[in-house]
């Protein structure tokens, strides 16, 4: 079995589980799409292993595999700068729910406190 092959059946098996862990719950469709775009991609360039070479010639790279790599670094900078920026909103949330539950727990306190003191409307005085 031969290099185009493996990368098509590593694709394939990259799809599989995308799909697998979507149906499980574990993985957001959103965040979905950019990994089955790159198992896809894989499959694609698997299948036709020159588009590499052409588009490498098209770039002006005299390598094509090392646009490949460049291209790949470059995709997955991004992914993780969305990831970061999607923590970040996430734990931005989790700080004023965090802020609104102490908020609330003061308020319910300071409504049990004056509920407690004489001449309150408690009957005792």
């Amino acid at each position: 079995m031969g290099y185009p092959q493996t990368a098509a059946i590593f694709g394939g098996l990259l799809a599989v589980l995308i799909l697998w862990l979507i149906r499980r719950d574990r993985l957001y469709v959103r965040d979905a799409f950019f990994w089955l775009l790159m198992a896809f991609a894989a499959i694609g360039f698997a299948l036709f292993p020159r588009s590499i070479d052409t588009l490498g010639a098209w770039a002006g790279v005299a390598y094509a595999p090392a646009l490949m790599l460049g291209l790949l670094v470059v995709v997955l900078l991004i992914k993780a700068l969305l990831a970061d920026l999607a923590l970040t909103a996430l734990r931005r949330d989790v700080r004023r729910l965090a802020q609104d539950v102490a908020m609330g727990r003061i308020e319910e306190l300071r409504v049990q406190s004056d509920s407690a003191l004489p001449g309150n409307g408690d009957g005792s005085r």
